[in-house]
């Protein structure tokens, strides 16, 4: 697990001093965009043990002329083994005026050794391009008389097309009404509404035959894995598992006395790590893809509806 933890924080914080108690990094998603587009402002705080965060001052931010804050994201934590923390904030900008913009470097102040202490971002650039408007140059031309020319065949034809059509149409209907009364009605069977625990296991079996990690698409595989349990969690619990994050997710389950702690805890750590690889670009040892997938079965069989209560919500829905 050293080795797991190791690498991906060495993709997320390639410019992280080992010295550093805190570094803040900030990402713009893109450096271009036109007047009125949104773009994405990615802050990532490492903190070491002994660092006590005590906020980020993202103030500047509205400080800059003719540059909008949209919405500011909630703060994504994460608790290391080595007891560091990991914070992912989101923060969506926009312009409706052209320019080129300063993003200003962000502050997180912190304690170290009770003492206070800040570590701050880097200062970025923003391209904001208007949409090039097109000009007539050209003076208008004086209104000439309608030139008419001859009637041909070409003429005539939509009008023939369209009374072919509808005799078509007329013998058409009439050729159902008259099935229609010969024909036996039938009975349709509604197809049976499959469990959520069977939908999942469903699409793990699929996913793995994917071999997407194997493939070098570690990302794809990891968010694929990540929604299906997402899914699942929605069909099981009723819970809006595609919209929260992950925090918000394990806080309600945590209320669940169905769910052992022990699986609860293998859950927190798939979705965490799934986080870390969508969002700070970590990259997995290859043995942690497998075991995560093997979690993410077992959470499932383990939570699944049993006879009685599957019985039950199939007599609700019927």
């Amino acid at each position: 697990m050293k080795r797991f933890v190791c690498l991906w924080m060495i993709a997320l914080t390639a410019t992280f001093s080992i010295q550093a108690q805190v570094q803040v990094t900030a990402e713009l998603d893109k450096t271009n965009i036109l007047i009125g587009d949104q773009v994405n402002l990615k802050i990532t705080i490492g903190a070491r043990p002994g660092a006590v965060i005590q906020g980020l001052d993202d103030s500047p931010l509205s400080q800059v002329e003719k540059l909008e804050v949209v919405k500011v994201g909630s703060t994504d934590s994460l608790r290391l083994e080595d007891g560091s923390w990991l914070l992912l904030k989101n923060i969506v900008l926009t312009s409706f005026d052209s320019g080129y913009y300063f993003i200003p470097p962000l502050t997180v102040h912190f304690l170290r050794d009770n003492a206070p202490d800040s570590a701050t971002s880097a200062q970025l650039g923003l391209l904001v391009s208007t949409i090039p408007n097109v000009s007539d140059s050209t003076q208008l031309a004086p209104i000439k008389n309608i030139i008419g020319e001859p009637l041909d065949f070409s003429d005539f034809l939509p009008w023939l097309l369209a009374i072919a059509a509808l005799t078509g149409l007329i013998f058409w209907i009439r050729y159902l009404r008259k099935r229609k009364t010969m024909a036996v009605p039938e009975v349709h069977t509604p197809l049976p509404v499959l469990p959520p625990h069977q939908v999942a296991l469903e699409q793990l079996q699929a996913l793995q035959q994917q071999q997407l990690w194997q493939k070098g698409a570690i990302k794809d595989y990891h968010s694929e894995l990540s929604h299906i349990v997402r899914t699942y969690l929605e069909g099981r619990f009723s819970i809006p598992a595609l919209e929260s994050t992950t925090l918000e997710i394990v806080q309600t389950l945590g209320s669940n006395t169905t769910i052992p702690a022990d699986s609860l805890a293998q859950l927190k750590r798939l979705l965490e790590t799934s986080d870390l690889v969508k969002f700070a670009k970590a990259i997995p040892a290859p043995d942690i893809h497998d075991a995560l997938f093997d979690q993410a079965v077992a959470f499932v069989q383990q939570t699944q509806l049993n006879p009685v209560e599957e019985q039950n919500n199939h007599d609700q829905t019927s």
